[in-house]
């Protein structure tokens, strides 16, 4: 970093900040992202704002195979990694390297989610919930399983506000389907053309992002007391602006977004805090309809809403792996929720005659 910064003036690094101490880069973290390229060297990879300023966009820097080559081959070296989880998912490379052998790029003993089966998996998932507001509203079972499909958007959005090389594309893209797609939506939810009294899902995912940049601004230029005194009266304000504009989900939808911008990570405390933030905001705040379960004699009391928490599964089993991914995806992701709103409307109102 300190090579880059002074090769290029432009190039900044949180190193050596004498100014602001508290968002210097502290190391290696213990769930850092990394992977092994095609000559076997490690690969660290740095979201957005990890290390550097947001202009900066995600880091990535390359430690070569023969700095830690040796060190691979070492079989009690292995067995500390192995059982400390640092190459847990690697568990294949490691065998290669310690027999002398050649890093398989992509080899992972352990099954993980792409952020392509991410993106289907939503998209199915929001389908089955439009299909039964729609076409089948006796089939619940329909919008059970289509109260998954947010927090799972929401993490996505999160991820894709993290490694986007150009946020105001980024944002510019959301901006442009949210228009596109708010008369279809306001017609499928309110029967006509104009309806202002509930707004598409992509106007949450927007506001939400414009609260992370006003969070991340008080962040790096603020010192620590006043970032996180004024950090919380912008989640206050973005929670209120929510339901004032009457968004997808209204404030509880902005807040599911920050809980996965403001715990980031795969440790069991993140995961923790995670469930529990899910929890409160769809259980006890959303709630909603209630299924009344008999077990063992009790009658135990289920919320609808609370299908929601099963996102997590997925999310944690996301590695940060991308998949599947081309212009033509992209582009199709975005337009699938217009389109299948479009088609829901067209096949509800030929079965009504």
């Amino acid at each position: 970093m300190r090579a880059a910064m002074a090769e290029d003036e432009m190039n900044m690094y949180w190193v050596d900040n004498t100014d602001m101490p508290d968002i210097n880069w502290e190391g290696i973290k213990e769930d850092q992202n990394f992977y092994f390229d095609g000559k076997g060297n490690i690969v660290f990879v740095f979201d957005k704002y990890e290390i550097a300023p947001g202009y900066m966009g995600a880091q990535e820097f390359m430690v070569e195979r023969s700095v830690f080559e040796n060190l691979m081959k070492n079989k009690q070296f292995l067995a500390c990694a192995f059982s400390s989880g640092i190459l847990k998912n690697y568990v294949d490379i490691g065998v290669e390297m310690a027999e002398g052998g050649d890093i398989p790029v992509t080899q992972n003993s352990r099954f993980n989610i792409s952020s392509f089966m991410l993106h289907v998996l939503a998209m199915w998932l929001m389908l089955c919930d439009h299909t039964w507001a729609t076409l089948f509203p006796a089939e619940e079972w329909l919008t059970c399983i289509g109260r998954i499909a947010y927090p799972i958007f929401a993490f996505m959005i999160v991820e894709g506000y993290t490694h986007t090389h150009d946020l105001r594309r980024y944002m510019l893209r959301i901006l442009l389907w949210a228009c596109l797609s708010e008369i279809p939506f306001n017609i499928m939810y309110g029967g006509s053309v104009f309806y202002p009294y509930h707004q598409n899902v992509l106007w949450t995912f927007l506001e939400s992002l414009l609260l992370i940049i006003l969070l991340e601004k008080c962040r790096t230029h603020l010192k620590k007391v006043l970032a996180m005194a004024l950090s919380a009266g912008i989640i206050v304000l973005g929670f209120i602006f929510g339901y004032a504009t009457m968004v997808d989900y209204y404030g509880i939808g902005v807040l599911t977004v920050l809980t996965f911008y403001f715990f980031r990570g795969r440790t069991w405390k993140v995961r923790l805090i995670q469930f529990i933030c899910l929890y409160i905001l769809n259980v006890k705040i959303l709630g909603g309809y209630y299924y009344i379960v008999h077990i063992f004699g009790h009658d135990i009391e289920f919320a609808q809403q609370g299908f929601a928490m099963i996102s997590l599964i997925p999310i944690w089993l996301y590695k940060g792996r991308q998949g599947f991914h081309n212009k033509i995806f992209q582009w199709a992701c975005y337009a699938f929720y217009p389109i299948h709103i479009i088609i829901l409307i067209f096949l509800q109102h030929w079965l009504c005659q």
